[in-house]
């Protein structure tokens, strides 16, 4: 992903007990995160992913500043 057009970066967060694994990724913007859903050489790398997967849900968020008390 990271030749892909407006990638930021990628992070792994994995459960204690290994049995969940979250692929928190950032992107410039929804406009680049739609040509990477476009890109074929995308699409591989995530189809390949998905055969070890076997709940994949993919979602958007927005990144919110947190200011501890």
């Amino acid at each position: 992903m990271k030749h892909q057009s407006g990638f930021i970066c990628v992070n792994f967060h994995a459960s204690q007990g290994g049995e969940r694994v979250i692929n928190c990724a950032q992107w410039e913007s929804t406009e680049h995160y739609g040509a990477m859903l476009a890109s074929l050489d995308a699409r591989v790398h995530m189809d390949e992913a998905a055969t070890f997967a076997s709940d994949v849900q993919p979602r958007l968020f927005c990144v919110a500043p947190v200011h501890p008390h």
